[in-house]
């Protein structure tokens, strides 16, 4: 099991990236996210008796195409309680999703670039299904999550961290 700690990004004059942006990169600003995915991103206390909402987290990272490492690293610095257990999730969903190849519905995560619900499929089916019906009204952004001010503080300490 080999698990990269940090990325380096190529930077077109820019210098050295933040974490936060590194992720933006990939699923755009953060106030964009589902407040949900934020709460849990932020404010979870993941157990072995308890993964439901560690897997939405988990999901939403691999549904949108963030390299595994950089997903769980972004994941240990947003929310204290991370731990072997979860890394050792990251890696269980990650392999999981990845390696089905036949079976359907396997999870559902918020697609950043279709802006709906989608279910994660096996590689052989279609990879934009999305879950009917569909929701009509979700709440986005760190505003319309109870945790705002943990949230704000805890990304100041997420953006001083450069790779």
């Amino acid at each position: 099991m080999r698990l990269i700690l940090f990325f380096r990004v190529p930077s077109i004059g820019l210098g050295v990236m933040n974490l936060l942006e590194i992720i933006e990169s990939h699923l755009g600003e953060i106030d964009l996210w589902p407040s949900f995915i934020l709460a849990y991103l932020f404010n979870d206390h993941p157990s072995p008796v308890r993964t439901d909402r560690l897997k939405k987290v988990i999901a939403f990272f691999y549904g949108n195409d963030v390299p595994q490492a950089l997903a769980y690293q972004f994941y240990n610095v947003c929310n204290e309680k991370a731990s072997r257990f979860v890394l050792e999730q990251f890696h269980e969903w990650y392999y999981v999703w990845r390696t089905h190849r036949c079976k359907p519905h396997v999870a559902v995560y918020w697609n950043m670039r279709l802006g709906k619900f989608i279910h994660i499929n096996g590689s052989l089916l279609n990879q934009s299904e999305p879950v009917l019906p569909e929701v009509l009204e979700i709440d986005f952004g760190i505003d319309n999550t109870r945790f705002l001010r943990r949230i704000r503080s805890k990304l100041e300490l997420v953006r001083r961290l450069k790779v």
